[in-house]
Parts: C-alpha cells; sequence; structure tokens
C-alpha cells in the first residue's frame, strides 16, 4: 500500500485502504478510496507474477501497444462499467495494465465512484490514463513470487 500512495499525485484525500494476498497465490491486490474534493473515486491495484504475456492478441484492436523493451501496455480509458447493457449509476472506468516479459503484471482501474457498483460521484475518473500508466511504470513494485504450480488453497 505504501508503494501505491506514495506513486499518487499530491493533494488527494486517501481513505478506505485496503490490501490483500500472498498465501502463495502470485498476486496482491489493494485499493484506496481518492478525492480531490471533486467526488470519491475508488482505485483498485492487482500485482502478479505468471505466464508472460508478448503481443497483443488477446486485447482489443486499438488498446494495446507493446514497448521496446517488450513489454505489453493495455489501456481502456474512460469506458462504462457495463458495456453489454445497462449502466446502473453511470459508472465508468480507466483501466491501465502493464505486462512485462519476465511475467510481472500490474493492473490498475480507476472508477468515477466510491465502489464499482454504485452511482457516479464525478463524471470521470479522477486519474487519467497518462497518470495510471505513469504509476504501472513505476520501479518501485515489489512483485510477488509465482504461484506454485501444485499449490492447493487450504493445504
Amino acid at each position: 500500500m505504501a508503494t501505491l500512495t506514495g506513486l499518487l499525485p499530491h493533494g488527494l484525500t486517501l481513505t478506505n485502504s485496503t490490501k490483500s494476498g500472498g498465501y502463495g497465490l502470485g498476486t496482491n491486490e489493494a485499493s484506496v478510496l481518492l478525492n480531490d474534493g471533486a467526488g470519491a473515486s475508488l482505485l483498485t491495484l492487482s500485482i502478479t507474477t505468471a505466464d508472460a504475456i508478448t503481443d497483443c492478441n488477446p486485447f482489443p484492436p486499438g488498446t494495446c501497444t507493446i514497448h521496446a523493451g517488450g513489454s505489453v501496455h493495455v489501456v481502456y480509458d474512460d469506458q462504462p462499467l457495463y458495456t453489454d447493457g445497462p449502466n446502473p449509476g453511470g459508472v465508468r472506468e480507466t483501466v491501465v495494465e502493464l505486462f512485462r516479459p519476465n511475467g510481472t503484471q500490474i493492473s490498475l482501474t480507476n472508477y468515477n465512484a466510491p465502489k464499482e457498483k454504485s452511482e457516479h460521484t464525478r463524471p470521470r475518473p479522477l486519474l487519467t490514463a497518462a497518470q495510471l500508466a505513469q504509476i504501472a511504470r513505476s520501479t518501485q513494485w515489489v512483485f510477488p513470487p509465482r504461484q506454485a504450480d501444485d499449490f492447493q488453497p487450504g493445504s
């Protein structure tokens, strides 16, 4: 959580932070409620170590870029939360995902609402795709070890 909050723009009020992960699952998650005085905005984070994603094939056209170092960068900018039907509450999200060649992955999602399924409190998510990408590209992230292939929950 300290890494995430340290990478956020200054001047925001941060509340309701949560974190989870570890347990041999190869994923850590966190969330924090952001507010700049113009409405609450949920930010979620997932960092994972898994099989490397090295191309744009699984992503919709126009959302994916491959960088010179081989990282795959995916952006869904200010999209309705539900694209296949009614979008109750008018919730929108901006998602940035960065997949590195070594299998480390980071996903950041920012909503224009305090919860994924609630009424929106602002027209757009608080953080821009560029701000989320800058956070994702930080070298400060510590990634969990890859999940063991023989891991059995509860054992």
